[in-house]
């Protein structure tokens, strides 16, 4: 299946497409890795809820990985 009859233009938009997609996941790695610090602190001053910290961690990333793939 093809986006555009041009088959140039089909490479180029899968380029430019993976380019985005490269940038939305260092961005959202780098998010990630700031959370993590973030999440042990988190843990340490109330160990009770370790699950909602976990997931408070998921969301967040995937949360900044759909908001960097809109705006990118």
């Amino acid at each position: 299946m093809t986006l555009f009859k041009n088959p140039l233009i089909n490479i180029i938009f899968i380029i430019f497409m993976s380019a985005v997609f490269n940038r939305c996941f260092i961005i959202a790695g780098f998010i990630s890795i700031l959370l993590v610090p973030v999440s042990m602190i988190l843990l340490l001053s109330d160990p009770n809820y370790v699950i909602e910290t976990i997931l408070l961690l998921a969301s967040v990333q995937w949360g900044s990985v759909i908001v960097l793939f809109l705006f990118m």
